[in-house]
């Protein structure tokens, strides 16, 4: 906190004021104040002649200059922050702190209320990362908050003072850099009204977000981003931030094809990574590496690993060939174009061109959501090559057979550019959640946690709001979203206890009974690193594969160990290591439900079915067991238990092939594995890991993004793709262009859909309770 004012100083008694004028002492600013009894006219000098003869004179003259310089700064005369964005004060955090900008006297707080409120903006800052891009944040800072500052009408003066941290060697103290600027803001001539403590990198916005919908986000964990979090464990004096969850991500480090990075720069929100080039592989034959960004070291590593190299590339070639025309279309429309009504003829427009150039890409669609495995078993018969895409998809939870062609294209299309490359958050998967909550909180959105919705509440046939399980009832005026899984989503109708659609009752039992993945065991290892050599692996992230002939889906044949602090020293002491080993998402259930947690039978069974995760490591670090400073064992309750997934599930189960139940229109046509992100219930949409594209984060991203699509009119969206593709070449095929105008009026009627009609949710019957355009349940 900043230090309190000095006492104020003895007052001057040796200078007459005029009749009329008395003099004071303002505590807030350490200085004098001379006010006019009967105007009420106050300043921060003593009166001169001609103010002393008319008062009221003065006061209008001041009043009226304030009003000029308002005007002028509207007009681009003028702000609080030079136009050159230099910083109006800079400090060291461990030194004096340098002169401030002068600013002109200003009368007493009273007296500006009329004219508007002075403001001081503090930021602290400093610039020692590149990858943080500090400097950046900070050329659009600047020239970004004149123009918010200037627009606000109740704001007649501003001054941002940016706070400087110099290169001393110390943790940066945002508290210590925060009392400076206040120290120095407030000791300027006349003072500020309001003082905001600010971020370089957060920028204000104009309106509630990219479609103007305030969101109101229910999550039912402790922390944002489910399974995308970090926690941390003191010990010996010391802070272990262990990894949760998805650790291998493509795409984040630049704008990319990733889902989650287009909806990182849609909100204008940056998240700082490290990046790798490889992935580690421990095989029954040994040690080996995927390079990633590089189509010449694959195909070298094909001629070193596989059984006959140059069979092995050459059946490479054709699968890449095979599916040459639909991976290009990753490149002609986006997961982002996409909503479920009849508007995705305009939002997807912009592909035509690809269509007319590549016309069998209709014979290929239905390949598209079909099964890989029918595509690989016709070209590639070399088992390493085989092992190998059956390791690219088991993040999908299926090998090739059961995952999603589509899954494979973002593989060939992307994996293999020269400069793709995997990403660590730095500061952990945390911050991934932690960027999406400031892109939320910048457009109006709130986010409450440890929130547990009991019943989605259903009045006329429609979902108005939620009931949470403390009482709590919050209304939604568009829509519902559940990001919970289709399991736990359907416990939440209870038609029971409400009248509910009659379609209702086949969509619950239909996605009730759907198929699911197992669970996942969690090993988190704090292990001391001095005198380890690590100098045989070259990245973070590792899989391990027991053997081949059994299932990838078997938690104890296949999993995974990653080593953030090789990338990202930060998340653990110096001289230590941390390390997140996990199970494929095969883990039974039934077992562990018969046990209760703390028995000594529950933590006999954690250890047994967590030692493959220990032996895993071991290929590795062979003393890791002697090196260890303390480990803690995740088990599928704990999982369950976290994350609210019903049996601590990994997700849905339903194997590319055929269609899911309750896939919609797409199922009539395509073999569409996912039920439709619609229901029965108007007002209710579904979006998660269960819904298209599938499970990863990426992919959950992208559902929820193609919900938000379908609950607004096609013209926001094809608005929000322009913008879009004006802020990087990457995106520039986004926007479907002059076709996405021309049947925007043939379809704009049709938009949003029915179920979500905006008069009909008019209709529905009022609750006292706070009001919000979306509730989302996670």
């Amino acid at each position: 906190m900043p230090s309190p004012p000095p006492p104020a100083p003895k007052k001057d008694s040796h200078v007459p004021l005029p009749p009329g004028w008395v003099k004071g002492y303002s505590s807030s600013q350490k200085r004098y104040f001379w006010s006019h009894k009967a105007t009420r006219a106050s300043q921060w000098h003593p009166p001169t002649e001609d103010e002393a003869r008319d008062p009221e004179g003065a006061r209008r003259e001041a009043e009226e200059k304030t009003r000029h310089e308002r005007e002028k700064r509207k007009r681009g005369g003028g702000g609080g922050v030079p136009s050159s964005a230099a910083p109006a004060a800079s400090a060291s955090a461990a030194g004096a702190p340098a002169a401030p900008a002068s600013a002109a006297a200003a009368p007493p707080k009273k007296a500006r209320a009329a004219m508007g409120s002075r403001v001081a903006i503090i930021v602290p800052y400093r610039d020692l990362h590149a990858e943080q891009k500090r400097a950046s944040h900070l050329a659009r800072f600047c020239p970004r908050m004149v123009e918010f500052l200037s627009s606000l009408p109740g704001v007649s003066e501003f001054r941002v003072f940016v706070v400087e941290q110099s290169d001393d060697g110390r943790k940066f103290n945002r508290g210590k850099l925060l009392n400076v600027g206040f120290d120095i803001a407030r000791s300027e001539p006349g003072g500020y009204d309001a003082f905001i403590y600010h971020d370089v990198d957060l920028l204000p916005g104009d309106d509630l977000g990219p479609y103007g919908s305030k969101t109101l986000v229910l999550e039912s964990h402790i922390k944002c981003g489910g399974s995308a979090h970090t926690f941390s464990r003191m010990h010996n004096g010391g802070k272990y931030s262990f990894e949760v969850g998805p650790s291998i991500f493509e795409g984040l480090d630049r704008p990319s094809l990733n889902p989650l990075r287009i909806v990182f720069d849609m909100l204008g929100e940056e998240m700082p990574v490290a990046t790798y080039t490889g992935l580690g592989y421990w095989t029954p034959t040994g040690y080996w590496r995927f390079p990633i960004g590089s189509k010449s070291k694959f195909e070298d590593l094909l001629m070193e690993q596989a059984e006959d190299g140059p069979k092995a590339v050459e059946e490479w070639r054709a699968l890449r060939l095979r599916l040459k025309t639909l991976g290009g279309s990753t490149t002609a429309v986006s997961l982002l174009n996409l909503r479920q009504d009849a508007g995705f003829l305009a939002t997807t427009a912009g592909s035509l061109p690809f269509v007319l150039r590549n016309p069998d890409v209709f014979a290929d669609l239905p390949l598209t959501f079909d099964s890989l495995h029918k595509t690989v078993d016709q070209i590639v018969t070399v088992p390493f090559l085989r092992n190998f895409i059956d390791t690219m998809c088991i993040f999908c939870g299926f090998p090739a057979k059961g995952a999603m062609t589509a899954h494979m294209l973002y593989i060939l299309e992307r994996f293999f550019e020269e400069s793709a490359c995997y990403s660590v958050p730095l500061g952990g998967t945390s911050q991934m959640g932690d960027t999406l909550k400031r892109g939320l909180e910048k457009f109006g959105g709130k986010l409450q946690l440890n929130a547990h919705v009991e019943r989605v509440i259903v009045e006329n046939g429609r979902a108005v709001g939620v009931k949470l399980k403390n009482g709590n009832v919050v209304k939604a005026k568009k829509a519902v979203v559940s990001n919970a899984t289709p399991f736990d989503t359907v416990k939440m109708l209870k038609p029971d206890e409400q009248t509910v659609p009659p379609d209702v009752h086949k969509w619950r039992e239909e996605l009730g009974k759907l198929p699911r993945h197992g669970a996942i065991m969690h090993l988190f290892l704090a292990i001391d690193a001095e005198g380890l050599d690590l100098s045989h692996i070259e990245d973070p992230a590792h899989l391990v594969v027991q053997d081949w002939g059994r299932s990838l889906q078997d938690s104890q044949n296949l999993c995974s160990f990653f080593i953030p602090s090789l990338l990202d020293p930060s998340v653990c002491p110096e001289g230590k290591h941390v390390i997140h080993v996990y199970s494929s998402g095969g883990e039974p259930y039934e077992p562990w439900e018969k046990l209760t947690p703390g028995s000594e039978e529950y933590e006999a069974y954690k250890e047994k079915r967590a030692s493959c995760l220990w032996e895993a490591v071991e290929r590795c670090i062979p003393d890791v067991r002697e090196r260890l400073e303390f480990s803690i064992i995740g088990s599928p309750l704990a999982h369950e238990a976290f994350l609210r997934r019903d049996r601590g599930t990994y997700g849905m189960a339903w194997a590319a092939g055929t269609s899911a139940p309750q896939a919609g229109l797409l199922g009539l046509g395509l073999p569409f594995p996912f039920p439709n992100l619609k229901t029965p219930v108007d007002g209710l949409l579904r979006c998660g890991d269960s819904c298209f594209p599938g499970i990863g984060t990426p992919s959950a991203a992208a559902s929820g993004i193609i919900a938000a699509n379908t609950m607004v009119h096609v013209g926001k969206h094809l608005d929000m793709l322009k913008e879009l593709s004006e802020r990087d070449p990457m995106y520039k095929f986004l926007d479907p262009g002059v076709l996405g105008q021309i049947y925007k009026p043939l379809v704009g009627g049709f938009t949003p859909s029915p179920e979500l009609d905006l008069e009909k949710l008019g209709n529905a019957k009022e609750l006292p309770v706070e009001e919000r355009d979306v509730a989302k349940s996670a």
